[in-house]
């Protein structure tokens, strides 16, 4: 019964997926309207170092899961392409139930693929920052709030432990009643997450950080060497629309042509490894 609600919401949000898909690159010559064989080349290439360290990232993340390299590279191929396609990131839901699932546990899943997205917008904040200095491209209100919200989370992380001590002795200390007892469950269940969390980030925070930091740097390289081949100015509007464009819902050539060729990459991938499971009668994918 479990196996056939899983093939039902595959089925279905493989199908919105596709959907989406072909209404966004129908006009698929006028993306590539300004592109050149070489430019292709070095998206593909592009594509092929950055998910390769963005996998190397999730992997290490999910180090202490137990998780099979190619259990895990399937998923990563299976529920990639629908992160990036559908907007506002509703494909992240869809990563955590698979991953969830094959994990055992859905606050694990969680923790890590929000501590996943956390370091990769981190990075990119940190990669815009870096445009703004060298190129004078100012960035949006949007940009600001989201540094905001991350140093915020940081402060969290670090001064949750007093709080947590403070107001389990405290709680415990005071006369019982429903609010105290409630308020204590609370606090033991954001505890839980807390747990999680500092597990997955201890002695791999930095690391994680700065291979989302590589990714991003890869990425802007091409770009700016794209750019460069195609006879265009204002690197550094390019760039800033670019990685805009990566966080929102903002139209940009260059992000296009990364996302279509990274999406039938993750296809062909995906199938190649289908096939051989299929062949060789490897271990299941639940």
């Amino acid at each position: 019964m479990k196996r056939r609600i899983y093939n039902i919401i595959n089925s279905f949000v493989l199908g919105i997926t596709a959907i989406w898909f072909i209404c966004r690159f129908y006009d698929i010559q006028g993306i590539f309207v300004k592109s050149t064989p070489i430019s292709v080349v070095s998206i593909m290439g592009t594509a092929l170092l950055i998910y390769g360290i963005k996998f190397c990232r999730l992997y290490l993340a999910l180090y202490d899961t137990q998780l099979g390299l190619e259990i895990c590279l399937t998923i990563y191929c299976k529920v990639t392409p629908i992160s990036i396609i559908l907007p506002f990131k509703v494909g992240e839901f869809f990563r955590i139930y698979c991953y969830g699932r094959q994990i055992g546990s859905l606050l694990k899943s969680v923790v890590i693929i929000l501590l996943d997205r956390f370091m990769d917008t981190a990075a990119l904040v940190t990669a815009i920052a870096l445009v703004w200095i060298f190129y004078g491209e100012r960035p949006s209100v949007f940009i600001y709030f989201l540094l905001i919200f991350l140093i915020l989370s940081v402060c969290f992380y670090f001064v949750f432990p007093g709080i947590y001590r403070f107001w389990t002795r405290y709680l415990l200390c005071a006369k019982a009643s429903e609010h105290k007892i409630w308020a204590l469950k609370t606090l033991e269940s954001i505890h839980a997450l807390y747990s999680e969390i500092e597990n997955v980030v201890k002695g791999r925070g930095m690391i994680l950080y700065f291979l989302s930091l590589a990714a991003w740097g890869i990425e802007i390289s091409n770009i700016t060497l794209i750019n460069y081949m195609t006879g265009g100015n204002h690197t550094g509007v390019v760039i800033s629309e670019y990685l805009l464009s990566a966080m929102s819902r903002r139209q940009s050539p260059e992000f296009d042509q990364f996302v279509f060729i990274s999406v039938i990459g993750f296809v062909l991938l995906f199938w190649m490894l289908w096939v051989r499971k299929m062949l060789f009668k490897k271990e299941d994918v639940k």
